[in-house]
């Protein structure tokens, strides 16, 4: 009798076993909520990297200085790298904010998008707080530095894929978002290629009478067209802060307030978006 329950015990924990290894072939739902939106770059919590490397490990270290990971834990070494390679001027306020890999469009190997926190010998405006960036290759050769509001690498196409998505705002608080994907050697912006001029999606002056709620439009990726692409969408409201006769109006209180809606189709046969009229 032992041996019997001895058995019977053995063969149901091999069947639980057995249960427990099966994959799971349910089809997933799905959905045409955002893949991804703003909160995705307002809630981040950016790292600032601390000086753990000796001196002695600095200076006899060998490396290609982009990619190798020890190198982003000393901070003033790689600043000076910065420096002497670009000519990028910094203090000793200077902060590094994240370095971040991913496989951009148009490039097979990894990129690395490395950010900082301008400083006042960097900024363009004093009033602005930017960040500056620099974009790597795999190898190592910057393919892209510029200064931005808010700068990230968004998996918004296919397979992961991303774009680099910054918002540019120059010093009278007005600005523009871009989406950058690497084609013909070079870094290109994707969704305003076609335009004669980026549409403002940046507005927080309210001197021209009116200005964007919380000074920028939000932006979701979105496949609107459900062609199984994700698509930029861009929503906000309008601030009308001046009447007809020209009476002003805080922005706590304005006159009105207008819906703004921007639609960008992403086509992949030319590999940009096209603003849906």
């Amino acid at each position: 009798m032992n041996i019997y329950r001895s058995w019977l015990l053995l063969v149901s924990l091999c069947v639980l076993l057995l249960v427990a290894c099966q994959p799971n072939n349910s089809t997933p739902t799905t959905s045409t909520k955002a893949v991804l939106d703003s909160s995705a770059i307002e809630t981040t919590d950016h790292t600032i990297f601390e000086e753990k490397i000796s001196k002695t490990a600095i200076d006899t270290h060998k490396f290609v200085w982009i990619i190798d990971s020890t190198f982003y834990t000393a901070p003033t070494v790689l600043l000076a790298k910065l420096d002497s390679l670009y000519d990028y001027s910094y203090t000793a306020k200077t902060k590094l904010l994240n370095k971040q890999q991913y496989q951009i469009q148009g490039q097979e190997q990894a990129v690395y998008l490395l950010q900082v926190a301008a400083s006042t010998v960097t900024a363009n405006c004093d009033n602005t707080p930017t960040i500056d960036y620099f974009l790597f290759d795999y190898k190592g050769q910057l393919l892209l530095q510029k200064q931005a509001k808010e700068v990230a690498l968004l998996p918004m196409l296919k397979d992961s894929v991303a774009l680099l998505m910054t918002l540019e705002v120059n010093c009278e608080q007005m600005g523009s978002y871009r989406l950058y994907a690497y084609q013909n050697g070079e870094m290109i912006d994707v969704l305003n290629t076609l335009l004669d001029e980026a549409p403002i999606t940046y507005d927080g002056n309210p001197a021209g009478g009116g200005k964007f709620q919380k000074d920028k439009l939000r932006w979701s990726v979105v496949d609107l067209n459900e062609d199984g692409h994700n698509d930029w969408l861009l929503e906000g409201k309008w601030l009308v802060l001046e009447n007809e006769t020209g009476r002003t109006y805080k922005p706590s209180y304005p006159y009105k307030i207008e819906p703004i809606r921007q639609a960008y189709i992403y086509i992949p046969a030319k590999e940009l978006f096209l603003k849906n009229s």
